[in-house]
């Protein structure tokens, strides 16, 4: 929260729209350090949103989840609404982004996807307890019900996003995030 107007004007500068983007490879005061292909991955936000949403669905601290969880989120989801595109299939898509750990680009890219839609979850939710987001809900549950799917092998196993091509190495555990 200290670093918020500077993660905002770097999304700004970056992405040309709001909320925060959150990069992999930051210091304390929001400044980011382009590491390699960490530069294209965009799952910080939705990583720190997942530890945030999992923060509150373990301890029900509302004060928590008023003063600090539902703000950051509510950052995030601005950033990743901003880059979801709804396609001519009336599905919200993520662009081209790197997956973690896999270094190759993929549009729909597994970890991203799946641990922000725990983070869209836990603010539908919130609006609720909070009675908050009026204007944002709609939006946001949307998105929900017109998701993409998270990439598959031709076996069913999950896989890091539907460009990845099959042959490709794997490792790292940001598969699981489906679960």
């Amino acid at each position: 929260l200290n670093a918020r107007e500077t993660l905002r004007e770097h999304t700004r500068r970056l992405f040309g729209c709001g909320g925060i983007f959150l990069p992999l490879a930051a210091n304390q005061l929001g400044m980011e350090y382009p590491t390699r292909a960490y530069r294209y991955t965009l799952c910080g936000s939705a990583y720190t949103g997942l530890v945030l949403s999992m923060a509150w669905r373990y301890s029900r601290d509302e004060t928590l989840l008023r003063e600090k969880i539902h703000p950051l989120l509510r950052e995030f989801a601005e950033f990743y609404t901003g880059i979801l595109q709804k396609g001519g299939d009336g599905v919200y898509h993520l662009d081209w982004s790197v997956t973690p750990e896999i270094f190759t680009l993929t549009r729909d890219e597994t970890a991203t996807l799946s641990m922000l839609k725990v983070c869209l979850e836990t603010l539908v939710e919130a609006a609720a307890l909070l009675h908050t987001d009026a204007d944002r809900l709609p939006l946001w549950k949307d998105i929900l019900a017109h998701y993409p799917e998270i990439a598959r092998t031709p076996s069913g196993a999950f896989w890091c996003g539907p460009d990845v091509p099959f042959d490709h190495y794997f490792y790292g555990g940001h598969i699981l995030y489906p679960f």
